[in-house]
């Protein structure tokens, strides 16, 4: 594989009473530096932070059906409400319909309290989309940094982006990249014939011509020379 710069983990995070350092890069939204860190260590400090007590857990349960399990008598529960601030002592800044749709997956029933292991998946789940979000940032740069337009519709030369990589992975990562390129645009033109469509001469030309590429056919590119 090409050696490459790694998508940064997520880590310090520079808010609250869990200020750490770390020698870890972080995240690049809208040309901000953002700190988050997602590690066990933080998240044990957030969870008991937001730890309800066992008097609220019942004021909890006093409102539940009777047939409904006991939250007081259970495992530990973070509140709910608070996972917005929580998400902030670890860096991250959540959205409205983001926190919207942590709360669903982490209080699915709705009754106001986290589960420690329902609080690990939701924080697994947006690590997941803070890493995808910088790789697509990263793309989007690098597709700009080609000549691309900020629309994201315009091709561009292929040639400075192969010879780059000629240059710091060698020929055989830039050939796999090209050809994973063409495999990809295969697949395009298969899917719409399976969809009853059909190509003219000049679009099956286009198709064949790699000089100039697409923010997908870049997106495809990389996947492929930074592949194991």
């Amino acid at each position: 594989a090409c050696t490459h710069q790694p998508t940064p983990e997520p880590s310090a995070v520079r808010a609250g009473n869990l200020s750490r350092k770390s020698e870890l890069p972080g995240r690049v939204v809208a040309g901000a530096l953002v700190m988050v860190r997602f590690d066990k260590y933080t998240m044990e400090l957030v969870f008991q932070k937001y730890r309800l007590t066992e008097e609220a857990l019942q004021e909890i349960d006093s409102h539940l059906a009777e047939d409904a399990p006991k939250l007081s008598g259970g495992d530990a529960m973070m509140d709910a409400a608070e996972l917005r601030r929580a998400m902030a002592e670890m860096g991250d800044t959540v959205g409205g319909r983001e926190l919207h749709e942590m709360v669903m997956q982490a209080d699915p029933g709705a009754v106001g309290a986290i589960t420690w292991q329902n609080f690990t998946a939701v924080i697994s789940m947006r690590e997941e989309q803070l890493k995808r979000e910088h790789s697509e940032t990263l793309l989007t740069n690098a597709y700009v940094a080609l000549g691309g337009s900020s629309d994201k519709e315009q091709s561009v030369f292929s040639n400075t982006l192969i010879a780059i990589t000629q240059d710091f992975c060698g020929g055989q990562q830039a050939a796999k990249g090209v050809v994973a390129v063409e495999r990809h645009r295969m697949e395009s033109v298969l899917s719409v014939l399976d969809m009853g469509g059909s190509l003219d001469e000049e679009e099956q030309e286009e198709l064949k011509d790699i000089s100039k590429i697409s923010l997908g056919d870049i997106r495809e590119y990389m996947a492929a020379i930074t592949s194991a």
